[in-house]
């Protein structure tokens, strides 16, 4: 992930990942990270705010979704001769 800095009213901005602001060093003691999401994390001159979980469910029917069009090859090899 990238890491974005600003400047907003004179403060400095952070947004990015733990290692961001591990960098620099911002306190996440009372960070909990979520697992299996992408996290985004804020912090305002040296402070940290919070932060934003982005993560997607898998539909349940996405393997049919996804499956090869019939009479197609597949990722296996197989064609028509």
């Amino acid at each position: 992930m990238r890491a974005s800095f600003a400047a907003l009213e004179g403060k400095t901005v952070l947004c990015g990942n733990v290692k961001l602001m591990e960098r620099n060093n911002i306190d996440l003691s009372g960070y909990h990270g979520t697992p299996g999401s992408t996290e985004v994390l804020l912090a305002l001159d040296g402070r940290f705010l919070g932060h934003i979980d982005i993560a997607d469910t898998v539909k349940s029917d996405a393997k049919q979704r996804h499956r090869p069009h019939e009479g197609a090859g597949s990722a296996h090899g197989h064609a028509d001769r």
